[in-house]
């Protein structure tokens, strides 16, 4: 009997050590999972922030770009509106020397 309780005890010493091993297991399976969320999750963080600095620059671009277009656009629309009043002021002092052109081209004939 003295054999079969020291068999037992170590039936159980043996069972106590695989428990613990087992449930050794198990933590380190749950935070190796627990360390590739978190991994996954600053991975995801830095994609989003990478997303978000490519879409503002993105943004600042194109506003840059309006606000180029929209400059050269008024640079035209000034120039055009010079050249109208150029033409305006050459047609009316035509107009005005032509009488006078006329008379000293009667006079010279």
């Amino acid at each position: 009997m003295h054999n079969f309780t020291r068999d037992r005890r170590k039936q159980k010493q043996k069972q106590f050590e695989i428990q613990k091993q087992a449930e050794a297991k198990k933590a380190q399976a749950e935070a190796d999972r627990f360390a590739k969320e978190q991994e996954a999750e600053a991975v995801k963080a830095q994609g989003i922030a990478e997303a978000e600095s490519i879409k503002a620059k993105g943004l600042a671009d194109a506003e840059s770009i309006k606000a180029r277009g929209l400059a050269e656009a008024e640079a035209m629309e000034k120039k055009a509106e010079a050249m109208a009043k150029y033409g305006k002021a050459m047609t009316e002092m035509i107009i005005k020397v032509l009488p006078q052109m006329a008379e000293a081209i009667a006079k010279a004939s």
